[in-house]
């Protein structure tokens, strides 16, 4: 349930707008930019913690003796 609308909050509020207006426009694209490179990187991160786990399982089970495993080795060099 939201907080009541007093006095106090609207004078919290119209300074913080107030403050926000202060930054420049270059900081305020820059700092949406950079969030969009945090959410991009967090998306990548959780691509990369899957792959890892996936990894982990195919070497729990001996992928190392499969077929074919020291020619995909050598793809990565």
């Amino acid at each position: 349930m939201p907080k009541p609308l007093t006095a106090a909050r609207i004078a919290e509020h119209a300074e913080t707008v107030k403050a926000l207006d202060a930054i420049p426009a270059e900081l305020r694209t820059a700092s949406r930019e950079l969030l969009a490179e945090v959410e991009r990187l967090r998306a990548r991160n959780t691509e990369l913690e899957s792959d890892a786990q996936f990894l982990a399982a195919l070497q729990a089970m001996g992928v190392d003796n499969w077929d074919g495993y020291d020619e995909a080795c050598e793809l990565l060099d």
